[in-house]
């Protein structure tokens, strides 16, 4: 398993993420209030064609459901998207990402519900999981 790619995805503060209208970041976790296909987000560097883990946490919710969004940073078409939940619990997706691009544009979105989408989120991991290719492993090599 590999480090942890996304920064602050425990909401320990109000920074490091793109916040759609609706989303807030306080008391560790991030709010959404009346969220209607919104996402809250933030672009990670990865390599073309691995495998990454998505883990997230749906802390509460009151209304509507929540997804994890995935989308190519060079064009912000989405290329994944992830389970859609309403119930509170911890989630996982693999994701590969697709031949070309260095950075991915990871989020959640809330949607539905009677004003749009309210809950709390946190926990945001991302980890690559794909074996290294020949030249990281030829790169690892010359370094021991």
């Amino acid at each position: 398993m590999f480090s942890q790619l996304i920064v602050n995805g425990t909401f320990a503060t109000d920074s490091d993420w793109t916040k759609g209208a609706g989303w807030t970041i306080s008391g560790g976790v991030a709010v959404a209030t009346n969220v209607n296909d919104v996402l809250i987000q933030q672009t990670i560097p990865v390599v073309a064609g691995r495998q990454y883990k998505f883990t997230w946490e749906l802390v509460s919710r009151s209304d509507g459901q929540f997804q994890p969004q995935f989308l190519r940073a060079s064009n912000t078409s989405v290329f994944s998207l992830g389970t859609e939940t309403p119930t509170p619990g911890i989630y996982t997706e693999t994701i590969t990402i697709p031949d070309g691009e260095t950075s991915i544009i990871v989020g959640v979105r809330g949607r539905f519900g009677s004003g749009g989408a309210d809950g709390t989120i946190d926990n945001l991991r991302l980890q690559k999981l794909s074996p290294f290719n020949r030249s990281e492993r030829a790169s690892c090599r010359e370094r021991v």
